[in-house]
Formats: structure tokens, sequence, C-alpha cells
């Protein structure tokens, strides 16, 4: 009796790993150790593109799709001052390297390998004169079959300077994060930064907890 109690245990350890809960974080996490920086790219070749093989410093590779184009790094065209510019929410100038849509559209993420946790530097723009019904923009994190985990709408006002924005960014209890959309503006992002898995600690207790329970039990049945 003793040992199906543990093994119960065990199970409910297990359906509490299984079990997707996702929510929305505004600063970054310890274990997001990698990043994708957009520094590699001056703008030449990566202006008004649809799609991109991008790597992190880690090496994970990271396809990225947009509709209907974005631009990475600055913004290259005669006459420009290579400034990306986000109406009451400033600016971000050629000292910066980013991905951007080129208008309205959506910025598309997908990983090689699922992941827990994902975050990014953003801006967005907004009109000045609507600065008091602001529409802001969305991020969704969907897993590998496509299924919506998290979805959220953000807002926010910079306070028009250069170069500001807003961290933002999406975790997991589990990685099963296989691609990242950001719809409903004209979205710039940086320092796309993410995490494999990292179970929580809470979750190692009780499953090791258990597991020892089982050891105990199986070596008492053999002394008896």
């Amino acid at each position: 009796m003793a040992l199906k109690t543990v093994l119960l245990a065990c199970a409910l350890a297990t359906l509490a790993v299984d079990q997707a809960s996702a929510s929305l974080i505004t600063a970054a996490t310890p274990e997001m150790n990698d990043v994708i920086t957009f520094d590699e790219f001056d703008g030449t070749t990566t202006t008004h593109i649809t799609s991109q093989t991008l790597t992190s410093v880690l090496g994970e590779s990271v396809s990225f799709l947009s509709t209907p184009t974005s631009s990475i790094g600055p913004v290259v065209s005669a006459g420009s001052t290579n400034n990306y510019n986000f109406g009451a929410n400033g600016l971000w100038d050629a000292s910066k390297r980013f991905i951007a849509t080129d208008n309205a559209g959506s910025l598309q993420f997908t990983f090689s390998t699922a992941v827990q946790s994902f975050g990014a530097f953003f801006n967005y723009y907004v009109n000045p004169a609507q600065t008091s019904n602001l529409r802001g923009f969305t991020i969704t994190a969907l897993d590998a079959d496509g299924t919506v985990i998290e979805t959220d709408t953000v807002k926010f006002l910079t306070g028009g300077g250069v170069n500001d924005g807003r961290f933002f960014g999406i975790t997991s209890n589990s990685a099963n994060i296989k691609t990242i959309s950001v719809t409903d503006g004209l979205v710039a992002l940086d320092n796309l930064q993410f995490a494999s898995a990292v179970p929580e600690p809470s979750t190692l207790g009780l499953m090791a907890a258990a597991l020892f329970a089982v050891g105990f039990v199986a070596t008492r049945n053999r002394r008896q």
C-alpha cells in the first residue's frame, strides 16, 4: 500500500510538470543566457525582406518570417537619416541594430528547438494625436502544433526619447514554446533573449522526495 501511495505521488508530480502554464514577463530571467543581437546586420542586404535565418550567440538557429516585409539593421536608402521613427515613442537611430516591420504587420520567430522563455527590448509606433488611447501590439507564444500557449497585448509610452523602449516576454513552465509571433502594430525589437528548459525547484523537490520514498520502501520490503 505504501509503495502505491509513493507511485501516486510520482504520477502527480509528473502531471504538475506536464500541465502547461505561461505568463507575460517585463524583465529578463537569469536563465535567458542566449540572445540574438542583430549586430551583424548593417541593413545593406536585409532591408524589406520576408524571411531570414538568424543565429544566436550560442549557435541556436532561428527562422524568421515577416508579413508583409521587415528590415534588419538600419534602413539604408538614399537621403535617409537611418532613424526608425516611432511617433510619440521617439526613435531608434542608426547606431542601433534591430529588426522592425516596414509597415503594420507581423514578425514571427521559430526556434529549431523549443524554449521555455523568451523576451526582447521593444518599441512601437504611437500616433502623437492618440497618446490617450493606445492601441499597442500583441505578443504570442505557440507550441510545435501551432496551439497558442499565451498571448498578451502590451501598450506603453516611452517619453519620446532616442533608443528607448520596454522589455516584454513570455515564460512557460516547460520548454514548449516553438514560435513567437508579434502582430498588430508597427513594431521593432532588439536583443531577442531566450532560455531552454529550467525545471521548477518545487517540482524537482517533489519528484526527488517521491523517488527517495520509492527507494526507501523497496529497501524495507527486501529486509522484511
